[in-house]
């Protein structure tokens, strides 16, 4: 039997009675909140509820007693505005428009693998990047170097062959096995509509007689250098991690398929405003993101803000940043001794939390020496518009404050 719960980002179920889903599957929903920080169980006499806890999206859990519970948890803001911000927090900057509705937050996956085919067979039109790679084999024919020992013990054997060692130039490059690795996981992916499923199997098909399959992480997608040859990589292997970190979770039971697809939306906020100041900063001030600071040189003693604000002339910081995914209608008294703490560190005078949405509760006030501020970056609003409202607001307050 499948159920279905629904709660929007940041709120709870309605009371679930005990009875109907029993102790052990109390526990089993215990166990999953656990491991995966998705949502908090609540006890509310003779019933629970489900409190979500940052993420967004739906999951499927199976509960002892035969039931299955769909839960949907979804997002404050429009999905397409969700797509733009999970885009940005992976320094997508510039992406096509979306190609298919967004009816669920599990489209928003299906949308980046149709971008991810539709810009490899761009790149297979332009030519896919090969390399050079040292090979050492027998031949019939002299190339690169003569290996003279093994090729004496080969004849001697009765083995017609010149042993050789030579580079040969190969399309087979960690470049090119990412994109068919994430290509086959896509494959696999219960979610895929039959305009998807064609789009990937086309992509597959013509990377699959010369790259070889070869599992790779998110991390490993995300982490590769790039230089004149291979820049236009650079997305691909973006929205490949994307993928890959989604695809991660899936979930197979029995004869259904569901797609798992959670989206962490503090860690999407916090990077998404770090690489959008880092892209949009006016160019006399710089950036920095999770610099650590050592306290009287004592290495078990670090802080590591979100944002330090420089000025580029003298390298002076100016201002510490802290963002929260969190309501802004109530300030926690600890983040705010957080970015005090910060800007005492870094021996500055400004310091700011920054939330996802406008309060009408704004923090101004000055503590010690200390001006501290809460500020917003609007998530319902593109990352471009609401990044560089806050840079004209802020910008212009260091200028004035901060010399």
């Amino acid at each position: 039997m499948l159920n279905v719960w629904e709660i929007k980002e940041w709120e709870t179920t309605e009371p679930i009675a005990l009875e109907g889903i029993g102790l052990d599957g109390v526990q089993t929903l215990q166990v999953t909140s656990q491991k995966t920080r998705w949502f908090d169980v609540l006890f509310q006499g003779d019933s629970i509820q489900l409190k979500a806890c940052g993420y967004v999206g739906q999951c499927l859990i199976p509960l002892p007693n035969n039931t299955l519970i769909k839960l949907i948890i979804r997002p404050k803001i429009p999905l397409n505005a969700l797509m733009e911000w999970w885009c940005w927090s992976n320094q997508l900057f510039e992406m096509d428009a979306p190609t298919i509705p967004l009816d669920k937050s599990y489209d928003i996956l299906e949308q980046l693998m149709l971008w991810l085919c539709q810009r490899i067979s761009q790149q297979i039109k332009q030519g896919l990047h090969s390399s050079y790679l040292r090979t050492e084999q027998p031949i019939h024919t002299v190339r690169g170097k003569l290996k003279p020992l093994q090729t004496a013990l080969s004849l001697s054997q009765g083995n017609v062959a010149i042993h050789c060692r030579f580079d040969e130039r190969t399309q087979d490059t960690v470049d090119n096995q990412i994109l068919l690795w994430t290509l086959h996981q896509c494959r696999r992916w219960g979610g895929l509509s039959s305009r998807a499923r064609l789009s990937v199997a086309q992509q597959y098909r013509a990377l699959q007689h010369s790259i070889s399959l070869k599992p790779f992480t998110p991390q490993e997608c995300w982490s590769l250098s790039y230089n004149r040859q291979n820049q236009s990589y650079q997305p691909l292997h973006q929205l490949c991690g994307m993928i890959l970190s989604q695809l991660s979770i899936n979930e197979t039971l029995g004869d259904t398929d569901f797609p798992t697809f959670m989206l962490p939306m503090h860690q999407i906020f916090e990077d998404a405003v770090a690489n959008g100041l880092k892209r949009l900063l006016p160019t006399d001030y710089r950036l920095k993101f999770q610099d650590p600071i050592t306290i009287s040189n004592n290495p078990y003693c670090v802080f590591k803000p979100d944002l330090v604000l420089f000025h580029l002339d003298d390298n002076s910081p100016v201002m510490v940043l802290d963002t929260k995914y969190k309501r802004a209608n109530t300030i926690d008294s600890g983040n705010l001794q957080q970015v005090v703490a910060y800007a005492l560190a870094l021996g500055i005078e400004q310091a700011q939390l920054i939330y996802p949405e406008a309060s009408a509760t704004r923090l101004d006030t000055t503590i010690g020496n200390i001006h501290c501020q809460t500020s917003s970056v609007i998530m319902a609003s593109p990352p471009h518009q609401a990044i560089s409202d806050w840079l004209h607001r802020h910008i212009t307050y260091a200028r004035t404050h901060c010399a």
